[in-house]
């Protein structure tokens, strides 16, 4: 009985520790001109980096952020840029922060949640103004 108990022990354990968390990934934006990798970096905190850009610049050109309301931070590439901001979760199964648009060259406070395994709700607020898009996991 001690040796069952043990061995379902183990494997519970060995669950919890390999259990994914439902954010972290690349996702491919809704659009589908971007795809966004996810990461819990600790303490609650997560990471969003633009890893691809779909584009039409010939290979080996820089891609800027020529959206940006800033006119300092134009001149920054886009590939590798961190979107999220104080991104941190807020209850079981939610993180909320702000995410920078680089289509609009704007920040939106934003909540994020999962729909399922393969889906993101991203709630981007304006004001009283909000919009949700999805985003899907790339396998």
């Amino acid at each position: 009985m001690k040796w069952i108990l043990t061995c379902f022990f183990v494997l519970t354990c060995t669950f919890l520790i390999n259990a994914q968390n439902p954010f972290e990934g690349v996702w491919l934006t809704q659009n589908k001109l971007g795809r966004i990798s996810v990461k819990h970096i600790g303490n609650g905190v997560y990471s969003g980096k633009l890893v691809w850009i779909k584009s039409t610049v010939p290979n080996g050109q820089a891609i800027l952020d020529i959206n940006n309301d800033d006119e300092k931070l134009r001149s920054r590439k886009l590939m590798g840029l961190e979107l999220f901001k104080n991104v941190k979760t807020i209850e079981t199964n939610k993180i909320k922060g702000q995410i920078y648009d680089p289509y609009r060259g704007k920040t939106f406070t934003c909540e994020i949640w999962p729909e399922s395994e393969d889906i993101l709700n991203i709630k981007a607020y304006w004001g009283i103004l909000h919009q949700t898009i999805q985003w899907q996991r790339v396998k």
